[in-house]
């Protein structure tokens, strides 16, 4: 087996050993008259990374997590708008993306994680400002979630959207960072774990320029959303997710080196860019009703949606599995 591999499978048992100990020491919820199995979407993110011990953690108590891996969010939010999965791990606007094309089966539960956001430059010497930004290309993940924090931040600033010369990358990460390598542009959006990837590679750099915290969109990276029917049908081992899920959230919260255990297991990531990313990521959702009630509002004026949902918010927001978890 690689070596990397080994060290990786070998962390995540390790880790899972350590939450199934951390378990024990609290009190759990009574384990489920019958067995019942929750279908879980995910991508494979730092502020995700708390699911790496959520199975071993609700298998007791009578839940059989089936775990089903996307790439992007919105391929997550096509499965779970279809309705094959129970719970997914969304873009922050998914949901209201999901109403405006008249999809009403699923509801937001919860936010995941934040940071900050820069936009990142081979030298942070060149984008001193947002003026500086003026005629520099600049590469976007057109429509993704980072793009709408960007988008937010310059309306908010009243900063031209075609100041920049505008590059739209399609894919992952990595082709933003090969196009920065190679000086088709000047400057990127970018997520993690890229942002850190650069940083560590010295690749880029951050700039001063922070686009991660508008009124509009917020400073959310992910959120939980799930169906109508699981909330009702397999409500009791939607709780014990969410529980398993919280408990391990904080218990990385406070625990920095297990923080980036989990990120380098889950994320398949070295330990420095790792490492790297908990000094960036914070766990914990920082999104509410009202916050997404401003997002679809700015979407709608945007262009993004086609109606204002911004009514339909409220009906579509049960943060009760959270709650419960906490009480």
């Amino acid at each position: 087996m690689n070596p990397q591999l080994s060290r990786r499978a070998a962390l995540a048992a390790g880790l899972s050993a350590a939450l199934l100990r951390a378990r024990h020491a609290k009190a759990a919820p009574p384990a489920l008259a019958s067995r019942v199995e929750l279908i879980v979407g995910f991508s494979k993110s730092a502020h995700t990374a708390p699911l790496i011990g959520v199975p071993d953690m609700v298998r007791p108590l009578g839940v059989d997590l089936k775990l089903v891996e996307f790439v992007r969010y919105a391929d997550a939010r096509t499965a779970i708008g279809g309705g094959s999965l129970d719970i997914a791990t969304t873009a922050p606007g998914d949901v209201l993306v999901l109403l405006s094309q008249g999809v009403t089966t699923v509801k937001a539960v919860c936010g995941m994680g934040s940071s900050d956001k820069f936009v990142m430059v081979r030298d942070a010497a060149t984008l001193p400002n947002w003026d500086a930004l003026r005629g520099k290309r600049l590469g976007i993940p057109a429509g993704s979630a980072v793009w709408a924090q960007y988008a937010a931040t310059i309306t908010e600033r009243n900063f031209p959207y075609d100041a920049p010369k505008i590059v739209n990358i399609q894919g992952g990460g990595t082709g933003f960072i090969q196009a920065l390598q190679r000086g088709d542009i000047d400057a990127t959006l970018s997520w993690q774990p890229f942002e850190s990837t650069m940083l560590v590679e010295k690749t880029g750099e951050f700039s001063t320029l922070e686009y991660g915290h508008s009124k509009a969109v917020g400073a959310e990276l992910g959120m939980f959303t799930a169906t109508q029917a699981a909330l009702t049908q397999k409500r009791e081992a939607v709780n014990r997710f969410f529980w398993a899920y919280k408990t391990i959230e904080k218990q990385l919260q406070h625990d920095q080196a297990a923080f980036a255990s989990a990120v380098e297991a889950y994320s398949n990531v070295s330990r420095p860019v790792a490492e790297n990313i908990t000094q960036q990521v914070k766990l914990g959702g920082v999104v509410d009703a009202a916050q997404l009630e401003r997002q679809a509002k700015f979407f709608f004026a945007m262009g993004i949606l086609q109606q204002d949902v911004s009514a339909q918010v409220a009906a579509h927001w049960d943060d009760g599995p959270v709650r419960d978890a906490a009480a």
